[in-house]
């Protein structure tokens, strides 16, 4: 028997959830719903979702730190859902770990369509192994745990340094541009065009690995890209699992 696409719902007012609930349902998906920010946590850990819908506007925790805390526990693309259309809250969500967003009101035709494409970006992701573990010099990466370790020092690097860094070590000595760091770093919403961004980025990253004799290091290609240089004496690793 096919699987059902499985989605956890997180949504606290009970309308909403008994219409997506249906809506969703009829469209041929799974749905486990979630009313608050402990409920969801609690499904989370259970669950091997393949999308979660996240409305930020829970009753009892800050949606952006549950969005943080669920990117820890899922692989899954996250799709927030908001009633603010600030644009600093919604670009927070996104660098913190949310894959796309929405917002309210939306229609279910929408929404089914965000889903679909989210669903697609989950299968392309679940291609590369997800136990997958990398090393450049002194540094490790767990893919599947969301660690990096320099020198067996843990780093807590935020959802967006935490790719940017996967996608070099994936491809030691290979020259990234904006536009393909943008594509790995997975959002539909990220920019390749902001070169301050991708600066202010880079920079923290290199702030957090330090310096080694054996620590790789991010150069700069003015205006093109990055690209991961390992210590010669080291063969880097390109994936395990």
């Amino acid at each position: 028997m096919t699987r059902l696409p499985q989605i956890i719902l997180i949504e606290d007012d009970h309308a909403q959830q008994t219409f997506l609930h249906a809506a969703l349902g009829q469209r041929g998906y799974g749905v486990e719903v979630a009313g608050s920010g402990r409920e969801a946590l609690h499904l989370a850990g259970l669950l091997k979702p393949d999308v979660v819908i996240l409305d930020l506007g829970l009753p009892d925790v800050d949606g952006l730190v549950l969005c943080r805390h669920l990117r820890i526990l899922v692989a899954c693309p996250i799709i927030v859902v908001t009633a603010d259309s600030h644009e600093d809250r919604i670009v927070k969500a996104l660098d913190i770990g949310a894959d796309d967003y929405i917002v309210k009101p939306f229609s279910v035709s929408v929404l089914a369509a965000r889903i679909r494409v989210a669903l697609r970006h989950g299968a392309e992701t679940a291609a590369i192994v997800d136990d997958e573990l990398l090393e450049a010099g002194d540094v490790q990466v767990d893919v599947a745990a969301h660690q990096v370790s320099v020198g067996g020092t843990i780093l807590e690097l935020q959802a967006r340094q935490f790719s940017f860094l996967v996608a070099l070590i994936r491809n030691p000595g290979k020259l990234l541009t904006y536009a393909t760091l943008a594509k790995a770093l997975g959002g539909p919403h990220e920019q390749d065009d902001d070169r301050n961004s991708w600066r202010i980025l880079a920079s923290k990253v290199r702030k957090q690995l330090g310096e080694g004799p054996l620590r790789p290091m991010i150069e700069t290609e003015r205006n093109v890209g990055y690209r991961l240089v390992v210590p010669a004496t080291d063969q880097p690793i390109a994936g395990t699992g």
